[in-house]
C-alpha cells in the first residue's frame, strides 16, 4: 500500500513523464457516467431481484404449507414445515432488503449527476460490499443450520438433514449473489490521495490508470 506522499509523486510522474488522457471534473469525467448508469442498472436490477425472489418465497411458502398437511408420509410432512419455516425467513428478509433498508440508486445519481457528489454513491459501493461479505451469510448459515438439525437430529434423519442444510445454503448464496453489484465494481480500483494545502484544508483526489495501446489513460476527480 503506497503512502499519501508516495501516491503523489506518482501522480506527478503519470502527469509529466507518460503520455495520458486527462479528466478533471467529476461531472464531465467518463467515470461520472460510468457511474450515474452503474447507478441507474443497479437500482433496476434490484428491482427485479426483489420480484424474482419474492416470488420464490412466495412459491415456496404456499407449496410446502400445502404439503405439510397433505404429502402422504410423515417426513414429507415435517420437511415442508421446516421448509415454511425457513422461506418465510427468507422472505422476511428479502422484503427487509427492499424495504427497511433501502439503497437509494435514484438518490445518489441525482446527487452525482446534479451536484457531483459522490458520497452517496460511495456509501452503496460500500452496502454493496458489505451484502456479498461472509459476514452477510451468517444469518443464513444459522437458519440453514437449525434447519438440518431439526431434521438430522430431531426427526433422527441425519442424511436429509445435511440434505436440507445444502440446498438451503445453496439457495441463501444464490439470493446473495444475484443482489446488484455494479456501482461497487465501477468505483473499485480508484485510490485516494490528500494534499494539505495548509493546516485547515486539504485536497483530496481520487485517481486511477490503465494501460491502453496509446499509453497510460490517467483519471482523477477532486
Amino acid at each position: 500500500m503506497l503512502m499519501p506522499s508516495s501516491r503523489i509523486l506518482t501522480l506527478l510522474f503519470l502527469l509529466f513523464v507518460v503520455p495520458t488522457s486527462w479528466s478533471q471534473s467529476a461531472n464531465d469525467a467518463p467515470y461520472s457516467t460510468d457511474l450515474a448508469n452503474a447507478l441507474k442498472e443497479s437500482e433496476r436490477h434490484n428491482d427485479i431481484w426483489f420480484a424474482g425472489w419474492t416470488a420464490f418465497y412466495s412459491t415456496s411458502i404456499a407449496l410446502n404449507g400445502y404439503l405439510a398437511s397433505e404429502a402422504d408420509e410423515e417426513g414429507d410432512r415435517y420437511d415442508a414445515r421446516v421448509s415454511t419455516i425457513t422461506s418465510s425467513l427468507g422472505l422476511a428478509g428479502t422484503l427487509w432488503a427492499y424495504y427497511g433498508d433501502p439503497l437509494d440508486y435514484a438518490g445518489a445519481k441525482s446527487q452525482l449527476v446534479n451536484n457531483g457528489n459522490l458520497e452517496p454513491a460511495r456509501t452503496i459501493a460500500g452496502r454493496q460490499q458489505y451484502i456479498q461479505s461472509w459476514e452477510n451469510r451468517v444469518p443464513g448459515l444459522i437458519v440453514n443450520t437449525l434447519a438440518g438439525l431439526a431434521i438430522g437430529v430431531s426427526d433422527d434423519r441425519p442424511r436429509d438433514g445435511a440434505l436440507r442444510f445444502a440446498v438451503g445454503m445453496l439457495v441463501n448464496e444464490a439470493r446473495i449473489r444475484t443482489r446488484p453489484t455494479r456501482v461497487r465494481d465501477q468505483m473499485q480500483g480508484w485510490e485516494s490521495a490528500s494534499i494539505r494545502l495548509d493546516r485547515h484544508s486539504a485536497l483530496r483526489i481520487a485517481y486511477n490508470w490503465h494501460l491502453t495501446g496509446r499509453g497510460v489513460i490517467f483519471r482523477a476527480r477532486f
